[in-house]
């Protein structure tokens, strides 16, 4: 900026003033929505705003009906977001004039009977208690009930608010596919039987709230003064409005009450008949009958364990409730929200899993359907979304389909579907043949000390190899097991022809296989079973597909299997080291800043182990104990079944 200054000589001198101000408006840009919501969190009082917003890590789970289309998600805080991208309502309670709010009470989660997709978040402080609950009752429709409780030994008098704010569940650092945060409310209307989100009905409160309000703005305000807005209706062009539904009860000690709310999952929802209980019947009819639902869907299979192992059964049984959850008509997504697209890999071993535990119709649509998107060259893409295939070559997508298709045969022994299918597994196998020919090379016997002949070519498919291409025995393990079940897809089929020779295809590979692993291993000077060719890494999990895949220790040369679990399981017997905990905990710090990346570094424990080749004294004798039984029982069933 150029100023001239007058003075009392006839010249006039000009002074070119570099000035910081005028730097920074020239640089400056309109603030966005999730970075005012975020300044607002850092000057609010605690508990004002969902932890996330401070750049705590917050988790969440998801609330719909087997196969629904429509997915809320409930946060562990008890804060509730019914429909993707939009606002969410956040439970408070108030006390003698006191907030009591999700980080000021001890918080629980537990689910329905301990495996049902019913959650539930509780809330444990010395004023008041506070029992969220919803379950989705079907594609259209959730319910949410709010049980408060006394737990005092005097009478005392709460009020619970449930507060609408234009902010999703969805954290600011999942943006995956996502515009998550903010989440605009532009109009929001209501009285004591119904409240409208942008024109749209949004909830209905089944027991009329004592007080309601609504107002410009993202609900701090009230929060902060314990002012409940007054108007019946609030308009705001940039999308921060907001409202509060107040319930003001007298509680005896220790008696509780429950409010209920139905809360809509999308647009064209009818409203709810008449409720002179607060709607306390028609919830609990419509819970027995999601209980009974989710009983069906996840009784179809007996799993017998011993009794101390009934968390495992729980944990299968909630894991298969998550999958029919986030199921889309034939689509397998890998979540809700960020994860809406279906990749291969998940889908293949979501669909093997759907298989085993009585749902192969699901398994079978899936198959049917993502086989349609396979590519003229034979590949199967590696994901699809509501954009289509997606054509970044990943070359454990085709191996892949060919297990899972094996997987529902072997249970199913359809072999119907299997002809119906018959082309693209023709073509499925022509094109693993075709790319394991490219390896196949005289040079690749003397490149990276051959430890790349015979192998798949590089790819990015393993998310620790996006910077660079590499030979990721992820590829391969898929691929073997792939080849091992076209075979069985062809003796099905009646095929002899091709039977023998992908059995040759498929020998000739695993030779290939356990060749490049011992190449490896020398090329590196490492005594566990690597990652990747070119990396020597160490990443046991990367391995351990290739036993969920049906793989067995003798796929493998046997001194480094056991050195790679066996060092696996010391670094998991450390975690509670303060060392790695710290190094954890600032992992967690990094990860979970808005729009920044950063990797989990171990501290010095990653480094230290890699180092030191010899099992610690007492670990190793354990540690194949431990081995030898993780890997036997899974292949004892699979040859059971």
């Amino acid at each position: 900026m150029r100023f001239e200054s007058g003075g009392p000589t006839p010249n006039r001198s000009k002074y070119l003033l570099a000035i910081p101000l005028a730097c920074a408006a020239a640089f400056a840009r309109a603030e966005t929505p999730n970075e005012r919501i975020a300044g607002a969190a850092r000057s609010a009082s605690p508990g004002t705003y969902a932890r996330s917003w401070s750049g705590e890590a917050l988790y969440w789970t998801v609330v719909a009906a087997p196969g629904g289309k429509r997915k809320a998600i409930l946060s562990e805080d008890g804060a509730l977001e019914p429909i993707k991208g939009g606002y969410s309502i956040e439970p408070f309670v108030w006390v003698d004039g006191r907030r009591v709010a999700a980080r000021d009470a001890r918080r629980s989660q537990t689910l329905d009977a301990g495996d049902l997709p019913i959650p539930s978040v509780t809330w444990d402080h010395p004023a008041a208690r506070l029992r969220v609950r919803t379950f989705a009752a079907s594609d259209d429709v959730a319910f949410a009930s709010y049980r408060v409780e006394n737990p005092r030994e005097q009478e005392q008098t709460l009020e619970l608010w449930l507060v609408l704010r234009p902010m999703q569940v969805l954290p600011t650092w999942q943006f995956l596919n996502r515009s998550p945060g903010f989440a605009p409310i532009r109009e929001i209307r209501g009285d004591t039987a119904r409240v409208r989100v942008n024109g749209a009905d949004a909830l209905w409160p089944l027991a009329p709230p004592d007080r309601f309000g609504f107002a410009p703005g993202d609900m701090h305000q009230p929060l902060e003064s314990h002012a409940l807005p007054s108007a019946r209706e609030a308009h705001a062009d940039d999308g921060f409005c907001g409202g509060v539904l107040a319930w003001r009860m007298t509680l005896a000690p220790h008696a509780a009450r429950e409010l209920h709310m139905r809360v809509a999952l999308g647009p064209g929802v009818a409203a709810p008949p008449a409720s002179e209980d607060g709607g306390a019947g028609l919830v609990a009819k419509a819970l027995a009958e999601v209980v009974a639902t989710w009983r069906e869907q996840l009784g179809r299979v007996e799993i017998a364990l011993p009794s101390k192992a009934a968390d495992v059964e729980r944990t299968l049984r909630t894991a298969l409730a998550h999958v029919l959850a986030n199921r889309d008509g034939p689509r397998l997504p890998s979540g809700p929200r960020n994860y809406e697209r279906s990749w291969i890999r998940d889908g293949a071993l979501i669909a093997s899993a759907l298989a085993e535990f009585g749902h192969a119709d699901a398994a079978r649509d899936f198959l049917a359907w993502y086989a349609g998107f396979q590519l003229a060259n034979g590949a199967l893409p590696c994901c699809v979304d509501a954009r289509g295939a997606d054509p970044t070559p990943e070359h454990d997508s085709t191996g892949a389909f060919l297990f899972a298709l094996g997987t529902y045969a072997r249970q199913t022994r359809d072999a119907a579907f299997v002809r119906s299918l018959w082309p693209r597994v023709r073509r499925a196998v022509a094109r693993l043949e075709q790319l394991r020919s490219e390896s196949r090379d005289p040079r690749w016997r003397t490149e990276l000390d051959g430890a790349a002949f015979g192998l798949l070519p590089e790819s990015i498919s393993h998310e620790g190899y996006a910077k660079k291409a590499v030979h990721s025995y992820w590829d391969d393990l898929f691929a073997r097991q792939g080849l091992r079940e076209a075979v069985f897809l062809a003796e099905l089929d009646g095929d002899a022809e091709r039977a023998r020779a992908w059995s040759e295809s498929r020998d000739a590979f695993e030779r290939d296989l356990l060749a490049s692993y011992t190449a490896a291993i020398k090329l590196h000077g490492i005594p566990f079973l690597p990652g990747s060719v070119e990396f020597g890494d160490f990443d046991p999990t990367a391995t351990a597909v290739g036993f969920e895949l049906g793989g067995e220790p003798r796929d493998f040369p046997d001194p480094a299997l056991h050195a790679t679990f066996a060092r696996y399981l010391r670094e998991v017997a450390r975690r509670d080291e303060p060392r790695v905990l710290r190094a954890i905990r600032d992992a967690d710090r990094q990860r979970t800043r808005p729009h920044r990346r950063a990797r989990c570094r171990m501290g010095r424990a990653r480094v230290e182990s890699r180092r030191t080749a010899t099992p610690q004294p007492g670990m190793e004798p354990v540690a194949r104990d431990r081995l030898d039984r993780c890997i036997a029982r899974p292949m004892a069933r699979r040859s059971a079944a």
